[in-house]
């Protein structure tokens, strides 16, 4: 999954708000909403930037689907209620 696929997924499955993310982070909810539909690709400081304002869990995500992690099983998990469990390192947020 590429960094796009990967950012939608953790948008949707963790349920957040593209806007409150992209304030957060500092980055144009416009510029953030055409990255995600593909219209725009983002120099990778500006993509640092938006997965730095997600939370520890939702960055292990991210980087867990960066690195191949099964979208399924890391959603069940989620819907779950279990706590996601990344078996690679989390650059610290």
């Amino acid at each position: 999954m590429d960094h796009r696929e990967s950012l939608n997924f953790v948008i949707s499955t963790f349920k957040l708000k593209a806007v409150d993310l992209a304030q957060r982070s500092g980055v144009d909810p416009y510029q953030l909403s055409r990255f995600r539909n593909g219209r725009i690709d983002f120099l990778s400081h500006t993509l640092f930037k938006v997965v730095d304002a997600l939370s520890y869990e939702q960055r292990a995500v991210f980087y867990g689907l960066m690195q191949g992690s099964d979208c399924k099983e890391t959603q069940h998990e989620i819907n779950e209620g279990e706590k996601y469990e990344c078996h690679g390192s989390i650059p610290p947020g």
